[in-house]
C-alpha cells in the first residue's frame, strides 16, 4: 500500500507540473500574440523588394534600373521635384508574369513606389488578379485616404480598382484602362507618396502662379 501511494501522489506531482508548465507555456504564447499585435504594420513587399528601403538595396536587387531626377508619373518636359527619382526596368516578371515594364520612384534616397505594368489580356491569362488575392487576401473597391474612405474614380468603361491597404502602404489594380489593352499595378507607400504628391501640387500651383505675374 505505501508504494501506490507513493504512485498516486508522484503522479499528482507530475499532473501539477505539467499542468504548471502549459499554463507557463499558454501565457508566453499569449504574450507572444498580444506583442505582435502591437507592432506596427510593414510596408508591402514586391517580390525581393520592399517599399521605403533604400535606393542602392533596389538598384542591387534590379540592376537594370537606371535611376533619372524627377517621378515616374510627372511631367518630364518640367523641371524634376528635388529629391525624387525614378527608373524604368523591362524584361521583368511578376507571379510568374512577364511584364512590359517595372516603374519604381524614390523620394529622398527611399523606394516609395512601384508600378507593374503589362497587357490586359496577359493579366488575364496569367489570373494576377488571382494571384494578389492568393498572397495579400480579398481586396476592396475604397481606399482610405487621410482617415476618409473613398472610391477612386475611373475611366467610362473601366472596371473599379481592386485595392488592398495595410494602414501603411497601398496596392491598386486595375485590369483595364479605358479601351487601352493595359493592365497595372501600383504598390505605394502612403505617407511618402502622399507628401510627393501634394509637393508636386505646390510647384504645379507656383508655376502657374508665375505665369500670370509675367502675363
Amino acid at each position: 500500500m505505501p508504494g501506490n501511494n507513493r504512485n498516486k501522489m508522484k503522479q499528482l506531482r507530475n499532473a501539477t507540473i505539467a499542468a504548471i508548465v502549459l499554463g507557463i507555456v499558454g501565457c508566453t504564447q499569449a504574450q507572444r500574440q498580444a506583442d505582435q499585435s502591437k507592432q506596427p504594420p510593414k510596408p508591402y513587399t514586391i517580390q525581393r523588394d520592399v517599399l521605403g528601403e533604400s535606393l542602392e538595396s533596389f538598384v542591387a536587387n534590379n540592376p537594370g534600373c537606371k535611376p533619372r531626377a524627377g517621378s515616374g508619373h510627372s511631367d518630364h518636359t518640367k523641371p524634376a521635384l528635388a529629391g525624387t527619382q525614378y527608373c524604368v526596368i523591362g524584361g521583368t516578371t511578376y507571379a510568374g508574369m512577364p511584364l512590359i515594364a517595372r516603374l519604381a520612384d524614390f523620394y529622398q534616397g527611399r523606394l516609395y513606389s512601384v508600378s507593374l505594368e503589362a497587357p490586359t489580356s496577359t493579366c488575364k491569362q496569367f489570373d494576377l488578379l488571382g494571384s494578389l488575392k492568393q498572397k495579400f487576401g480579398e481586396p476592396k473597391s475604397t481606399e482610405i485616404v487621410d482617415g476618409k474612405e473613398m472610391t477612386p474614380a475611373v475611366l467610362p468603361g473601366t472596371p473599379a480598382f481592386k485595392i488592398w491597404q495595410n494602414g501603411v502602404s497601398t496596392i491598386s489594380f486595375q485590369e483595364s484602362i479605358g479601351e487601352l489593352d493595359a493592365c497595372s499595378t501600383s504598390f505605394e507607400l502612403d505617407a511618402v507618396a502622399r507628401k510627393v504628391e501634394k509637393l508636386e501640387w505646390e510647384e504645379q500651383a507656383k508655376e502657374e502662379a508665375r505665369k500670370k505675374k509675367d502675363m
